[in-house]
């Protein structure tokens, strides 16, 4: 009654929040953290289901439950009527398209594949390609009408890959196709930064005949980032990303290749602006190579970010920085983008394509994505990094004609790089050459020729050729085109009309003023809608995509409740006849829903509130978990009770992180100077907060009950903190000579903590925390009470002075360490070995924040006992 039941293999999948072998109790909030969201926030907002479940079933916590007869994520697949022959939406007239290849979907159990909803993983594409197989005609019910077979699983990170492995033998078991292919012509999508290198060797030699999706391209092993060797040509393929809120969403929707954007002459030569340094410092040039503050993840991009600042931070016409607040029309502006690498796969080089900046690849043996099937030397240039340093020669040769044809290019590989029948229309495309489009094509190349080198693939079939070329002779001719027709149409965004030119671009308001302009632009009530909607602002509201949807919501409405109001009319003029034909039929419906069960379930049981009912042990909302109620008054203990954990956690994870090292799959710890240093960073910044914390407990009373929880919190760290101290000076004397400042302070701050534990206790007695001098010691003798209260109080003192030393100490360490950035090197500070740490500014602002809080408090304290004695004189 709860389960959605593939027939065809005999397996029942329970819903999310139900468990056991008939799906009878409810499922623990542990075993579904990962799928959920917050009860208060599937209310606002609830996770929506794949297809809607095509009206098949009921939409629970984001996964479907079908009726009977039905089954797989969507409840797309049910028998056909007499038969056993499996079929897609039989009632809806579903057929595959014409155009090859098709692919057969494997359900798994849910739990692999589509519980793991989009809006609960930063990179939801298997998912999102997986819905669209059916919407786009290419998914098939039968294995045995096939090109290709999809797992889909959820492939982000190192640990999925053994889940793989599961699915690899779960399938061996149930269906026929994976080993009569030897594992051939199935693919799996992973969305990692180092994409099949992310797992682990065991995995890639088990799927070793598999075709992998994935984002990165490298084909040789990089020792000097640390970096597998991942994709293997011609078996596998490098898939842009699926842009979303975080990488594209201030960019695509007013890229400069749409026809109605202004169309002026790039005058920058080569622009970056991003990440640089591996250890996130801003990059000096007074320092060495590569002008980082440290050698920290110096294989950060594979060294191309660096090399490349480090040889042209300061060329004409280059812009090569860490922040542009003018980044989006900069992009308008400059021939060039470079594109490196990241801490893996880039996503700098769809970016910098879609946004008709031509990408400047600097990424030694990384594919670029669709290459080289798709050619990218047409509309972008690929440098080694051994010639790096003369980069501006190179660029310099290619003259404004080559330039120009490169440029009308990368409007056809726009195309292919964006998803765009999945996200809508940037530029007025179709979608007949977007990305999920030129991934089948490319599939359909490795299946019809297995073996043959992808660069060979346009010259082999015309079918490939046209395609690539976005059904013109070439990319370049496919781009004139399309220049031409935007010249054609919107002549008033040409270079030298009136209000197009870098100056009003470049006003304050200059672009929005466009954007507005041109989205305002009113259409005939009869216009047609275009083939995608459109995800651009460039083009006019009414083809928008948030509001050819609105509008589709709205007739649905008012259908319904013109639905509504013939019924009840036609119930109102009814016979008597008609009236008892209604109550038979309500009978046979109420018959029908006692044969049936679970129609009942979907239509009241499996409501939300239900389902939040059943969800034991889960929380109402995260403010709930965080401030737990004491069960006689209701009042809350302390705000973010578990906070001095997390933080402690927190902080040890940082440390322990830079000396643990994957070596042919197994952890060591690998124990280094740099690994050191920044150990030391991360423990300092770390007993900052948690001194902070115990600091504040001493003047906000809601937080006086955790006081020894940040306490003995501070107390791990810093013992932690000192003990790499004493490492370092033991294993690297040299370093250590050179941080004298950071070696004093550090004891010193250890030093403080002994005070701190020695007279804690007897301090929180007498009225620092939770429990009164009165109720400890009433029942002693007036001696006692006196000896106990001159201890109070001299263990406050006590306290205090150390308090206040160890914020002395942070204040100035910090403040001294961010000002060294400023200083220009001198014997003074290299003696002092003088660094600043991870957020040392932020720090610094803490510190220095809490002294001007502790300063006010005193200042207060000291004006209040006037204030009442002036008071009480004036009565």
């Amino acid at each position: 009654m709860w389960a959605t039941c593939n027939e065809e293999i005999g397996r029942c999948d329970c819903p999310k929040h139900r468990a056991g072998t008939n799906c009878v109790r409810n499922a623990s909030a542990s075993s579904i953290r990962y799928y959920v969201q917050t009860p208060k926030r599937e209310a606002a907002e609830p996770l929506p289901c794949m297809h809607a479940c095509h009206g098949r079933g009921a939409c629970v916590l984001g996964g479907c439950v079908c009726q009977r007869g039905y089954w797989g994520s969507d409840c797309s697949v049910s028998y056909e009527p007499g038969t056993r022959t499996p079929v897609l939406l039989a009632d809806k007239g579903y057929k595959p398209r014409e155009r090859r290849p098709y692919i057969y979907v494997y359900d798994l159990p849910h739990k692999w594949s589509s519980w793991f909803h989009p809006r609960r993983m930063d990179r939801g594409t298997h998912w999102l390609l997986w819905e669209h197989m059916l919407t786009a005609g290419v998914q098939v019910a039968d294995g045995e009408q096939a090109d290709w077979f999809f797992l889909p699983i959820k492939l982000r990170t190192t640990g999925d890959g053994p889940k793989l492995a599961q699915a690899i033998d779960y399938i061996r078991r149930h269906w026929p196709w994976y080993d009569r292919y030897q594992g051939h012509r199935h693919v799996v999508l992973h969305t990692g930064d180092s994409g099949r290198g992310e797992v682990q060797a065991s995995i890639r030699s088990l799927s070793d005949n598999m075709t992998w999706l994935h984002h990165w391209g490298l084909t040789h092993d990089w020792p000097y980032s640390g970096w597998l060797a991942a994709h293997r040509v011609g078996k596998d393929v490098v898939v842009p990303i699926l842009f979303g809120s975080k990488q594209g969403q201030n960019f695509l929707p007013v890229t400069p290749l749409h026809p109605a954007a202004p169309r002026l002459r790039r005058d920058g030569e080569l622009l970056f602006a991003g990440r640089i340094c591996g250890d996130y410092s801003e990059p000096n040039t007074s320092r060495p190579w590569p002008h980082c503050a440290t050698h920290r993840s110096q294989g950060y991009s594979g060294g191309a970010r660096q090399i490349v600042h480090y040889h042209h931070w300061n060329r004409t016409g280059y812009k090569i920085v860490t922040k542009d607040l003018t980044y989006v029309l900069d992009m308008f502006r400059y021939r060039w983008c470079l594109s490196p690498s990241g801490g893996g796969h880039g996503h700098r080089q769809t970016l910098a394509a879609v946004m008709g900046c031509l990408p400047l690849v600097v990424s030694d043996h990384v594919m670029q994505p669709f290459e080289p099937e798709m050619p990218w030397p047409s509309f972008s240039v690929r440098v080694p990094q051994a010639n790096v340093s003369s980069l501006h020669t190179l660029l310099g040769g290619i003259g404004q004609e080559e330039y120009d044809t490169m440029q009308a290019a990368v409007r056809c590989a726009a195309r292919h790089l964006l998803y765009s029948s999945l996200s809508g229309a940037y530029m007025q495309e179709d979608g007949r050459y977007d990305a999920f489009e030129t991934i089948l094509e490319i599939l359909r190349m490795q299946q019809l020729y297995p073996g043959l080198d992808p660069a060979q693939y346009a010259s082999k079939d015309e079918r490939f050729q046209d395609f690539i070329n976005c059904g013109s002779k070439d990319m370049a001719a496919f781009g004139r085109g399309v220049l031409e027709g935007a010249v054609a149409r919107y002549p008033h965004r040409s270079e030298g009309q009136p209000g197009v030119t870098w100056d009003d671009m470049y006003r304050r308001g200059g672009l929005f003023k466009m954007l507005h302009n041109a989205s305002s632009t009113k259409l005939p009530k009869d216009a047609p809608l275009p083939p995608l909607c459109s995800a651009s602002l460039w083009d006019p509201r009414a083809h928008w995509c948030s509001t050819i949807r609105r509008n589709e919501a709205r007739a649905k409405k008012k259908a319904a409740a013109a639905a509504a109001a013939a019924a009840a009319a036609a119930a109102g003029n009814g016979t008597a006849g008609a009236a008892g034909a209604g109550q038979g039929q309500e009978e046979e419906e109420a018959e029908a829903e006692v044969e049936d069960p679970a129609v009942a379930e979907m239509e009241g049981v499996l409501t939300l509130a239900h389902n939040t009912a059943n969800m034991a042990g889960v929380p109402t909302s995260f403010t709930e978990y965080m401030m737990p109620k004491l069960p006689e008054d209701g009042r809350p203990l302390a705000p973010l009770p578990i906070l001095p954990t997390l933080l402690q956690i927190g902080c040890l994870l940082c440390a322990t992180a830079p000396h643990l090292d994957i070596v042919k799959d197994k952890v060591r710890i690998v124990t280094t100077e740099d690994s050191l240093e920044i150990s030391l960073q991360y423990t300092a910044l770390g007993s900052l907060l948690l001194f902070l914390g115990f600091y504040l407990t001493q003047f906000i009373k809601p937080m006086a009950p955790l006081r020894r929880e940040y306490l003995g919190s501070l107390g791990l760290v810093q013992l932690v903190r000192a003990a790499l101290l004493g490492a370092r000076a033991w294993m690297y004397p040299t370093a250590a000579a050179a941080d004298v400042w950071g070696s004093v302070i550090g004891y010193l701050m250890a030093m403080t903590m002994v005070p701190l534990f020695l007279y804690d206790g007897t301090a929180e007695i007498h009225g620092m925390g939770i429990v009164s001098l009165s109720e400890q010691v009433e029942k002693d003798t007036p001696q006692k009470r006196a000896a106990i209260q001159r201890a109070g109080e001299k263990a406050v003192q006590i306290i205090k002075i150390a308090t206040h030393v160890m914020l002395a100490l942070y204040a100035v360490s910090y403040n001294v360490s961010a000002l060294a950035s400023l200083l220009p090197p001198s014997a003074l500070v290299k003696a002092l070995g003088l660094q600043q740490g991870p957020y040392g500014s932020m720090a610094a602002l803490l510190a220095d924040g809490m002294a001007v809080f502790r300063l006010a408090t005193f200042v207060k304290s000291r004006r209040q006992p006037k204030e009442e004695e002036s008071k009480e004189k004036a009565e």
